[in-house]
């Protein structure tokens, strides 16, 4: 992405946008991926325990993660991808954040102080579950940074640009010439 303008004594400048802050921004083409992998990791060791203790909620929004984490792999230049991706993962971390807070001290009282197998898995399980919502809002972080760089912010606002005679920018079919 770049920007081209005029200086005062009109010769043409192109500013790279990618080289803004840091050197040279890296396209990493599967950094969705790695994202979602990273998150399926602790979600996957989070279910080892028989009987599933988490509910069908969490289950759903990371399988639902990590379908749209595959399409922002496929469409490297798709936004829109990355930003479905960022609204489903900031819904999960509600979600994580609601079921570990019904769920956990009934399933503590119910598998006990750690004594058995079982009460050492499922305090394993609510670990990695927890270690999994700690790393999200650093994710929601690379995300936005990838929606960034594949210029989803420049398309929110063009699509929020008015103009600036205050008239609506599309014609209606009725009103105008049919060719």
């Amino acid at each position: 992405m770049s920007i081209q303008g005029n200086t005062s004594n009109n010769t043409t400048y192109t500013h790279d946008m990618k080289s803004i802050g840091a050197q040279s921004i890296p396209n990493i083409p599967a950094l969705p991926m790695i994202v979602v992998m990273f998150h399926m990791f602790f979600f996957i060791l989070s279910l080892i325990p028989n009987g599933y203790p988490w509910t069908s909620a969490v289950i759903f929004i990371n399988v639902f993660f990590f379908v749209l984490g595959l399409w922002a792999t496929h469409d490297q230049n798709s936004a829109q991808a990355v930003f479905w991706m960022f609204c489903i993962h900031v819904s999960g971390i509600l979600i994580d954040i609601i079921v570990l807070g019904l769920y956990f001290g009934e399933l503590q009282a119910a598998y006990g102080n750690g004594a058995t197998q079982a009460a050492r898995l499922f305090q394993f399980s609510a670990a990695m579950m927890i270690l999994n919502l700690l790393f999200k809002p650093l994710t929601v972080f690379v995300l936005v940074f990838l929606f960034w760089f594949r210029n989803g912010f420049g398309k929110v606002l063009a699509i929020l640009k008015m103009n600036p005679e205050g008239e609506n920018p599309y014609s209606n079919l009725d009103d105008g010439e049919r060719s």
